[in-house]
């Protein structure tokens, strides 16, 4: 069993090296969160009554700013793949999801369709889907020349024998994640009902910044456990 604390450690170390600071880089993803916040809040409400009472226009700016904000997250990986092999992240990183937005897609979708199947079954098998498609996006990363199937099935065979690691990996981040959303959650509570919408949403999105570093933290970290089980997969691990 991996120690879910020196993983963590690590992957902090590697982040604090980073030639662009992580604080720096996850500050301009959310900038750009608060743009499209903004953008979707005056176009398409707030509520599911605004948005289907916003018309055509404002349905596509919300799914628009929905599909933006999705693939500037990936960025993150990008990010933290960069920075553990020692090269500089540049903020273009960012935007790494629009270069394979297609492909991301049809990963995404397909991914989708195999853990709703699993979960129309029993709970537990699309649970174990999830976890076997878990790394399609750092396969992604390393080779973008592979195609949709050969991503997932790559996946599923790097996660294959471990997922119940990942699955205590994700559970090690709990508490930081918990902490972490405390200052949205508070907000969402106690916000003054006589703010305007326009400014809660942009509030609450600037509110979402700890738990930002927190996932930016959690995928390195990930990477961190990842080459580890790569490492006995492929018959170098040290011990």
């Amino acid at each position: 069993m991996f120690s879910h604390y020196s993983l963590r450690r690590s992957a902090l170390a590697i982040l604090r090296r980073a030639e662009v600071p992580l604080p720096l880089f996850a500050g301009l993803l959310l900038l750009i969160n608060l743009v499209l916040s903004a953008a979707d809040s005056l176009c398409s409400g707030v509520t599911y009554e605004d948005l289907f009472s916003s018309g055509v226009s404002g349905i596509f700016v919300y799914i628009l700013t929905g599909l933006i904000s999705m693939l500037l997250e990936l960025g993150r990986v990008e990010y933290c793949a960069r920075v553990r092999q020692g090269e500089r992240a540049e903020y273009s990183d960012l935007f790494w999801g629009f270069s394979y937005v297609f492909k991301i897609l049809s990963v995404m979708f397909l991914q989708a369709l195999l853990i709703s199947l699993g979960l129309s079954f029993f709970l537990l098998p699309g649970l174990i889907l999830s976890y076997r498609y878990r790394f399609w996006l750092y396969v992604l990363s390393d080779d973008p020349s592979l195609g949709v199937i050969e991503i997932l099935r790559r996946s599923a065979w790097e996660s294959s024998g471990f997922k119940m690691q990942i699955f205590l990996l994700d559970m090690s981040f709990f508490g930081w994640s918990f902490l972490a959303v405390v200052p949205f959650s508070l907000w969402a509570t106690l916000s003054p009902a006589t703010l305007p919408p326009l400014a809660d949403a942009l509030i609450s999105t600037a509110l979402t910044y700890p738990l930002l570093l927190v996932t930016f933290w959690r995928t390195a970290t990930e990477m961190e456990l990842r080459d580890k089980i790569l490492a006995i997969k492929n018959g170098t691990a040290e011990f």
